[in-house]
């Protein structure tokens, strides 16, 4: 059926509606034991059961490889990164829940890292002891179809959809982790605006809040093990058009950026070498039609899932649907 701007406004406003407060979200961090809405027991079994998952190798920061020690456990070796999408329904009985707040709709999203050697995540890397810096690309991350896409399915490398100018880029200036300092975000988390990445990341429709955490290696208390989820993300309930939000984090890229200081005595007088991995990858592969419906001259991900339900969009522009994509991650994805 068509629909009007106002009736797809409305729709949009009501069908991916969420509490601002989102029950959990967290980096190198276990689900805590009250967790308003879902209880964490359902949130594990989905991270342990999800409805989409997709697993991707890569070979860590191997362009360090040269400058490590000939005991090194990280040359040579590969790791596997999981991310995990589902939804489920749980109660959720706060007093401004809309709805019956015995069945509400949420959707999680988890991601862990595997690998061979034995030992932690500081062991694994060679006994590390800096922060590891981790930037995340973007929450809602809306690209284009054709983008989307060109993604592969069989490794994490990002340079098949965001091309190898843009990834080389990314990773020649991504500032290296400090002792002192932590972690620093590059390009001031800008990386739409980076002349490489025009054609990929400059054309985002969704919201590239860039964001960078640091895990603290020395922290013998405070360990990741193989295998260990280190990113858990759980949204507010999700009313009307329930697939809506699940449908866009299973189909959208997952973008990291890792940097590291390696222990090192291959180099004279240097005690780390710094090293960067950037990371891509999808919990569902499917191949997305090219729909532009808004007839903007780019079909992106959310224009597809939002018509996925057999939804034709009269009459909205690039702008409109610009801003309906903004209000609808704002209300979905809340705050930090």
């Amino acid at each position: 059926m068509e629909i009007s701007v106002l009736s797809l406004l409305l729709a949009l406003n009501s069908g991916v509606h969420a509490l601002d407060v989102l029950p959990f979200q967290g980096w190198f961090q276990p689900v805590p034991d009250k967790v308003q809405g879902p209880s964490p027991d359902v949130i594990i079994h989905y991270d342990q059961t999800p409805n989409a998952t997709r697993s991707g190798s890569f070979k860590p920061f191997k362009n360090s490889w040269p400058e490590l020690s000939s005991d090194s456990v990280l040359r040579d070796s590969e790791w596997t990164w999981r991310v995990n999408v589902s939804q489920f329904y749980a109660p959720y009985n706060r007093d401004d829940a809309p709805g019956p707040s015995n069945r509400q709709a949420f959707v999680s999203q988890t991601y862990d890292f595997t690998w061979s050697a034995d030992g932690n995540l500081s062991e694994a890397l060679d006994g590390a002891t800096g922060p590891l810096c981790i930037t995340q690309l973007g929450r809602y991350l809306d690209l284009p179809v054709n983008v989307t896409n060109s993604l592969l399915d069989d490794d994490t490398s990002c340079a098949s959809a965001l091309g190898q100018d843009c990834v080389k880029a990314i990773l020649d200036n991504s500032p290296s982790p400090s002792e002192e300092r932590g972690c620093g975000l590059a390009f001031g988390g800008k990386f739409d605006q980076i002349p490489e990445c025009k054609g990929s990341l400059g054309r985002h429709r969704g919201s590239l809040d860039a964001t960078t955490t640091g895990f603290s290696l020395g922290n013998k208390t405070a360990q990741i093990d193989s295998g260990d989820t280190f990113w858990v993300n759980v949204s507010g309930p999700v009313l009307g058009n329930e697939t809506w939000l699940y449908n866009n984090m299973a189909n959208q890229i997952q973008v990291l950026l890792l940097s590291v200081l390696l222990p090192t005595n291959s180099s004279p007088g240097t005690a780390n070498v710094s090293g960067t991995e950037l990371l891509c990858i999808r919990a569902n592969n499917t191949e997305l039609p090219e729909i532009d419906a808004d007839d903007d001259g780019v079909a992106s991900v959310g224009e597809v899932v939002l018509l996925s339900a057999g939804t034709t969009i009269a009459g909205v522009g690039g702008l409109t649907y610009l801003g309906l994509v903004a209000l609808a991650v704002a209300v979905v994805l809340g705050s930090n």
